[in-house]
């Protein structure tokens, strides 16, 4: 069960320390806890590719999907895993999970984070969203990604402004 804690890009360098490390209780009860959570069809179809080491053509025979389906839902999977893991990863290993906020792993953060901040509140999002995408490059759709990294910021200090 290990395999899915490790699914993010983010936390490969602590893995060949952990590899070698005996199976550990608690990992595989919080992997659980994930995996219960998930939709049935999306937990039969992760715990059949990594567990059961199926392959995706294997698994969409089986389940009478098209491969693209299969791997759709494995992505889907691991992101929700990856969100539900995200605090026992931190809390676990003190390792920052990215990949959570589109704002917050942008090359323009700390542009965006002030243009946020500096956001008039007559402005509407729909305004906010076009002048962004003019100066980052990029067109963060829906606004409640950027009503949600504001929350953020405004609860932590991480912003650095």
């Amino acid at each position: 069960m290990r395999r899915i804690v490790y699914a993010g890009l983010e936390v490969f360098e602590v893995l060949e320390s952990l590899e070698s490390s005996p199976a550990n209780p608690t990992v595989d009860e919080e992997v659980r806890k994930a995996l219960k959570s998930l939709k049935p069809e999306l937990r039969s179809i992760i715990c059949s590719y990594y567990f059961d080491g199926n392959s995706i053509e294997e698994i969409a025979a089986k389940n009478k999907l098209s491969e693209k389906q299969v791997s759709i839902f494995l992505r889907l999977a691991k992101k929700l895993l990856r969100n539900l893991l995200n605090n026992f990863v931190k809390s676990r290993w003190r390792i920052k999970v990215k990949g959570k906020c589109r704002v917050c792993s942008h090359r323009k953060r700390k542009t965006i984070d002030r243009m946020l901040i500096a956001k008039a509140n007559d402005e509407t999002w729909g305004a906010f969203g076009k002048r962004l995408a003019k100066v980052t490059g990029y067109n963060f759709q829906p606004p409640q990604i950027l009503i949600a990294h504001l929350k953020h910021i405004a609860t932590t200090k991480e912003s650095g402004i």
